[in-house]
């Protein structure tokens, strides 16, 4: 038997057989060369792979939780004398929430609640029959003109959210100081000089009593 040669996926078996042949010749037997005959034997093979694990399927992330944005840095206050925020039960929480936005008389959604939460106290009968002022102030930056009339406009949003609750605008008074009481020469002081104040009819500015109050580091 010859060689045996293998290639992939199959196995091939090659045998050689030789063969011998006699010739006869004048009564002699003569050998020829023997003769090589070839036989092919092929055995299958099977392969068994596997079987393929499907892929596994991505969880979706959820989507985070909305996000109550910070007020901008130069965000306006609304303050409010002790008296009013003891009656009505306003926290310092509350009132941290309330702002204007910056060069603007438009009211968050923390300020129309706050005004709400007021408005609600007046009609209560929490403040008796005391008259409300509310006062406008900004920084000393820009003109006088300029500051007078948006200390006014952001007073008279205040004062146009507590008639909306319910409060008759015969109790409601609004002022605008502009930057005339303005004496913050940085950022962290002019913060306390941009504030709308809601006050009962008398009493005296907030700026100092919320400073006591309030860390002004926290201050937008």
């Amino acid at each position: 038997m010859g060689p045996t040669f293998k290639n992939s996926g199959s196995t091939t078996i090659v045998r050689t057989l030789a063969v011998g042949s006699v010739v006869f010749l004048g009564g002699l037997a003569c050998s020829k060369e023997p003769t090589t005959a070839v036989q092919y034997y092929t055995r299958e093979t099977t392969v068994t792979s596997a079987p393929l694990s499907a892929p596994a399927t991505a969880q979706p992330t959820p989507a985070p939780a909305p996000m109550t944005p910070p007020p901008t840095p130069e965000a306006t206050e609304v303050r409010i004398t002790k008296s009013i925020q003891d009656a009505c039960g306003i926290t310092d929480e509350d009132l941290r929430a309330a702002h204007f936005a910056f060069d603007s008389s438009k009211l968050d959604k923390g300020g129309v609640a706050l005004f709400d939460r007021i408005g609600s106290c007046i009609n209560d009968g929490k403040l008796g029959d005391q008259k409300i002022e509310l006062v406008g102030f900004t920084d000393d930056r820009g003109t006088a003109e300029y500051n007078m009339a948006l200390g006014q406009r952001r007073a008279d949003a205040g004062k146009s959210e507590l008639v909306r609750s319910g409060v008759s605008s015969d109790r409601l008074t609004s002022e605008s100081r502009g930057k005339e009481e303005a004496t913050g020469t940085d950022e962290q002081s002019r913060a306390l000089d941009r504030r709308v104040e809601v006050r009962v009819q008398g009493e005296e500015s907030q700026k100092q009593d919320q400073n006591d109050q309030k860390n002004p580091t926290e201050r937008p």
